[in-house]
């Protein structure tokens, strides 16, 4: 009997510490960064009357901050009074975030900026970062010169934006 007692007493130890060995540790979440892990700033380019990216690429940018902790703006088309309208063709808010962003998700149809907003696009488009491009991103700009005909036009985009090859099959 004196043996079944010891085995009971060598088992009861032996769970306990096991119990103890596999305890969960609760830590808590590390809120610091390392300054090598800087948040990625992420600038989202919205502008189309048909697909309302103006709705749905500040959901995408608040799961990006959420997820990525990364620094967002969302640049809209805004009326004279700072209301979005998507169908103002010709202006885009604050495209000057774009001079120290880290990537560009672009999701505009059809605009037609002023050469400052233009120019801050085309330095960062020549800056080599990444750019994402969603839906519309294939006809995001639509400069329309009258004296020229359609693949004239197509052409002369080339003058805008150097980087970017025109070929007449690529519309």
């Amino acid at each position: 009997m004196k043996e079944r007692i010891n085995f009971r007493h060598l088992l009861a130890v032996a769970l306990m510490v096991l119990a103890f060995a596999c305890k969960e540790e609760k830590k808590e979440p590390q809120l610091v960064q390392e300054e090598s892990e800087k948040s990625p700033h992420i600038v989202f380019v919205t502008g189309d009357e048909e697909y309302r990216s103006e709705e749905s690429m500040p959901m995408l940018a608040s799961i990006a901050k959420r997820e990525l902790n990364a620094k967002v703006t969302v640049c809209y088309a805004l009326d004279s009074t700072g209301i979005i309208d998507p169908n103002r063709l010709d202006h885009i808010s604050n495209l000057e975030a774009l001079e120290d962003a880290d990537l560009m998700v672009i999701f505009t149809r059809f605009r037609q900026l002023p050469e400052k907003e233009r120019n801050h696009i085309a330095d960062y488009v020549e800056s080599g970062k990444p750019i994402v491009g969603f839906r519309t991103a294939t006809h995001a700009f639509n400069y329309e010169d009258p004296s020229l005909g359609i693949l004239e036009q197509r052409m002369a985009y080339q003058s805008i934006w150097p980087t970017m090859d025109y070929s007449p099959w690529s519309f």
